[in-house]
């Protein structure tokens, strides 16, 4: 049973022109269990209605207005700082993503996790199609070769809870769904301002595992996703210019120059320049594929 001595969580979603999936994502967030929350959108300059809904629809959501060029990273750092004046240590911010729709119990089950490992950041599992596939839950980095892999990913929700503990240890945490104590984030500071849409997340749980944090993810805390509605896709279809478009665009998680941006916050010295080569050439090989495939 939720008492108002139990922390306070703010849950910080950036938005842009996606009106229905931040409909669907916050009336999910207004059934959850857990009930000692706030929620903070903030809209970067969205034109397609979200603010008019938002108003209407969703009163005592907090908004936090930008102009269009906050992006993930900055729209999330806004969010964080007005959580920050506000919050007490004991408290926790969650990112969330609005093309997410959170079971009933995700918010109990993050803080659950989290009060078990007071010294942790907390991740979900994120499941797609009426199967609850994994689509991501761990992640390991071999920083020499620039690999990353998630045993679960592909596997049945239930499937993965059958084998798995309660919580998962991670080498990153995605932003997508991830509980951070306050103390945490005043410890580290905000997210990479110089990585602005990709791989902010990913550095900034890395920061925090090299700081002492360990990075978790609960197994039972499930969020649905949409992979379709995430960023410019690398194959792109097979479509020359926005195959080539991935390459540089902030929108695409492929983006030579974000990529290197993380690989020189993010990776140990020691492994920066194999990493770097191998990254991109897993990168340019990918695209060249999709070019030859359309």
């Amino acid at each position: 049973m939720i008492t108002v001595a139990d922390p306070w969580l703010y849950i910080v979603i950036p938005v842009r022109d996606r009106c229905s999936l931040t409909r669907a994502c916050l009336r999910a967030l207004q059934a959850q269990t857990y009930r000692n929350a706030t929620i903070i959108v903030v809209d970067d300059g969205s034109t397609d209605g979200t603010r008019r809904m938002l108003s209407t629809e969703f009163p005592t959501v907090t908004v936090l207005e930008g102009r269009g060029d906050l992006w993930w990273t900055g729209a999330t750092n806004l969010g964080c700082a007005w959580a920050l004046e506000r919050a007490k240590d004991t408290d926790a911010v969650v990112t969330l993503n609005d093309d997410t729709v959170p079971g009933s119990h995700w918010l109990a089950r993050l803080q659950t996790a989290a009060q078990a490992y007071p010294r942790a950041l907390v991740g979900s599992v994120a499941v797609a199609g009426p199967e609850k596939r994994v689509e991501s839950a761990t992640v390991s980095i071999d920083w020499w070769t620039a690999k990353y892999s998630d045993p679960y990913r592909g596997a049945d929700l239930a499937s993965l809870r059958s084998r798995a503990p309660s919580v998962l240890d991670s080498a990153a945490l995605s932003g997508k769904g991830t509980l951070v104590p306050v103390r945490a984030l005043r410890e580290l500071g905000p997210y990479a301002a110089r990585l602005p849409h990709y791989a902010a997340d990913y550095e900034f749980s890395v920061r925090a595992a090299r700081r002492g944090w360990r990075l978790l993810v609960a197994t039972q805390a499930e969020l649905e996703v949409s992979p379709e509605t995430t960023g410019l896709h690398a194959n792109s279809g097979g479509d020359p210019p926005l195959v080539l478009r991935a390459l540089w665009s902030r929108r695409s998680a492929n983006a030579i120059r974000y990529r290197v941006r993380f690989a020189r916050l993010a990776c140990p010295r020691t492994a920066l320049l194999p990493f770097i080569a191998c990254d991109l050439t897993r990168v340019l090989v990918h695209s060249g594929r999709a070019l030859r495939h359309q």
